[in-house]
């Protein structure tokens, strides 16, 4: 009898736990390093990567990526920051976040052009310019030979609205 009252009571308990409704969390931000960025029509031999980013190699000028940056759907904008090094004088590095609608359009094109040694820049979508059945790309120009690195890209997530 005894075991049958324990398999009944945790029967009831896994029921209750299942049917609790979760109270709702703020998300987390996303960080994906620019390992995961591919060559945009270049060889892939004209890029290096290590743990901290993608670089072009020491013989190459102007080596283009693209990015598939993740973000939070929220159902509002999308806030990013683009994060890397340029290691000499004079170089730099050039940046378009594109969003995408659902049907392949473009709702938004933001320019990232920094020659800072390290830049963290930040770029916000509204969200008149992020489609929730579309997709957001970072493409870069990284700096020429091997003078800079991309390192990654964070999503953060939209501030509550308050009312």
């Amino acid at each position: 009898m005894t075991a049958r009252l324990i398999s009944l009571l945790g029967t009831a308990c896994a029921l209750v736990l299942c049917a609790s409704t979760p109270s709702p969390v703020p998300a987390a931000q996303l960080n994906i390093t620019a390992n995961e960025c591919q060559p945009f029509f270049e060889p892939p031999e004209n890029f290096g990567r290590s743990e901290k980013g993608i670089f072009t190699q020491p013989g190459v000028v102007n080596g283009e990526v693209v990015c598939s940056v993740p973000r939070i759907p929220d159902g509002g904008g999308a806030n990013f920051y683009i994060d890397g090094d340029n290691f000499v004088a004079g170089a730099y590095i050039d940046c378009v976040l594109i969003s995408w609608g659902e049907n392949l359009h473009t709702l938004a094109q933001l320019s990232i052009h920094s020659t800072d040694p390290h830049y963290d820049v930040f770029v916000s979508l509204a969200p008149a310019q992020v489609d929730s059945r579309g997709f957001i790309t970072l493409n870069c120009l990284l700096p020429n030979y091997q003078q800079g690195i991309l390192r990654g890209i964070t999503t953060l997530p939209q501030p509550p609205v308050l009312l």
